[in-house]
């Protein structure tokens, strides 16, 4: 008789920014706080969308922009380890845009892993039938 053998599969991907490959977790834990932080992203982003900044001042659009940059450093930091943020932030310039940028693009691998997952749950459901 043969031994079946079960392997987990990786729940991880890696993702190379700036030259330096970093980890992006799949786990059930980081998952929810991908979510999470991500949904505060998108509240700030709300938030400042249809803004006209000529009617703020100086004062109210540094507020902005630092609340956008305070947010996207928690997102970076709690996704590709913390301190990440501040090398990553450098290396695009100081530019909270294309760190905006990698914000979708580690939300985009996530959402891809999980429609992976579901193709592969459902391909094994009517296979198995």
């Amino acid at each position: 008789m043969t031994v079946k053998k079960f392997e987990f599969k990786q729940t991880y991907q890696e993702i190379e920014v700036a030259g330096k490959v970093y980890k992006v977790y799949f786990d059930d834990n980081q998952m929810k706080k991908y979510r999470d932080l991500y949904n505060k992203f998108n509240a700030v982003v709300k938030k400042t969308e249809g803004v006209n900044v000529e009617d703020l001042t100086n004062e109210q659009q540094d507020e902005y922009e630092t609340e956008q940059r305070n947010t996207i450093k928690e997102f970076v930091d709690n996704t590709l380890g913390e301190g990440s943020f501040d090398e990553l932030y450098e290396a695009s310039g100081k530019s909270t845009y294309n760190m905006a940028e990698l914000v979708y693009y580690i939300m985009q691998i996530s959402e891809e892993y999980i429609g992976e997952k579901q193709e592969a749950k459902k391909d094994k459901h009517y296979l198995g039938k």
